[in-house]
Order: structure tokens, then C-alpha cells, then sequence
């Protein structure tokens, strides 16, 4: 199916009814809203470092291997279920965890390898709390300077970012909105174009 700027959002692969519904309480029906949804802030992870080189305070990317993962109750709220992971590069070890996310056990198996974003931490070592995943070489959520948007109900940063990457085949459909005379006056004089 080919897409374009009019094609309703539910035609996006992996969004799911709840999804579609959900974006349309951000009034977002189409491809081209889902475009025009401006993010309200951005997470700089283009930064990319070996385990052995993290430092507490760094806002990486990296990518590592899962070594162990094990879940066990928190000992602060039995309630919550913790999620540890061991990750390590050849450079060295990390350790990671995030609460509540058992289907991370059937995700992150030991042996398989990912790309890692985050803010490190020092607590028994090195640590990052609730880092972002994603399969090594897909830059989408890691690796690059990443957007933040506004969500609703039950849909995830990761499902919304995901669709954004998708709906970008749409891009070359939008024209130019700036005037030609600015455009040629600023690449004339080897200037950016500022937009305020």
C-alpha cells in the first residue's frame, strides 16, 4: 500500500486498535498529523562510549551483550518485581534494571547483543536504571539525539517513535513552506536558513 500524507494512521503496521485510538484522543488520525506532532523536548544519546569508558552522569549509547538477566522482588516494595540485568562489551560490565517489565525475560536473553541508551549512575558500581533498548543498528530510539513526545492512555514512547520512523516514507510529499526569495537569498550568501 503506498502511503501519503492522507493515509489514516491505523494502516501503520504494529500500532494496534488501542494505539490508533489513543492517537486520535492527540487528535492525530492521519500520516500527516502523525508528522506535524512536534515533540515537546529531546534526549541527547547521540554520544557513544565502550562500557569500559562510562563514566557517573554520562547520557550514552552504547551496545553490549546480555551476560545475566534474573527477576526478584524489590526489596524496598514487594510489590515490584526488578528486573537485573548484567550487560557487558569485552571493555567491562554494567549493570542495569528496570521494575515491572517481566516480559524483558523473554526479550533480553542471555547471549544477545542490543543497543543501550541511558544516564549512568554510580551506586555498587556502575548502573543504569530503565535504559532504552533497541536491536543493534536501528536508530531509532538510541544513538542519535531522540525526541520526546506528548502521549496519552496506553501508548508507549517506543510504539510512537516507531510509527514516526515509519511514516517518514511521507516526507518527500511536503513541499517546501518556506518562500523562495528567502531561500535563495540565504544559500546565495552560504548562510543557514533560521526559522523563528
Amino acid at each position: 500500500m503506498a502511503l501519503h500524507l492522507f493515509t489514516p494512521v491505523a494502516a501503520l503496521p504494529g500500532l494496534g486498535e488501542k494505539a490508533v485510538k489513543d492517537l486520535k484522543a492527540l487528535k492525530i488520525t492521519s500520516l500527516g498529523d502523525l508528522i506535524w506532532h512536534v515533540p515537546f523536548r529531546y534526549d541527547d544519546y547521540s554520544k557513544r562510549k565502550a562500557i569500559g569508558d562510562l563514566k557517573p552522569g554520562d547520557r550514552v549509547t552504547f551496545e553490549a551483550t546480555v551476560s545475566s538477566i534474573e527477576a526478584r522482588p524489590s526489596r524496598k516494595n514487594r510489590h515490584l518485581v526488578l528486573i537485573e540485568v548484567v550487560l557487558e562489551d569485552g571493555t567491562g560490565e554494567i549493570n542495569v534494571a528496570w521494575f515491572n517489565q517481566q516480559y524483558l525475560l523473554d526479550t533480553l536473553k542471555p547471549g544477545t547483543k542490543w543497543s543501550f541508551a541511558g544516564e549512568v549512575e554510580r551506586r555498587v558500581g556502575l548502573s543504569l536504571d530503565n535504559p532504552i533498548y533497541e536491536p543493534i543498528g536501528m536508530n531509532v530510539h538510541t544513538g542519535r539525539i531522540v525526541p520526546v513526545y506528548p502521549l496519552t492512555g496506553s501508548l508507549t514512547m517506543r510504539r510512537l517513535r516507531t510509527a514516526m520512523k515509519r511514516a517518514q516514507a511521507v516526507v518527500p510529499e511536503i513541499g517546501e513552506w518556506l518562500p523562495a526569495e528567502i531561500l535563495k537569498s540565504s544559500a546565495s550568501r552560504g548562510e543557514p536558513v533560521e526559522v523563528r
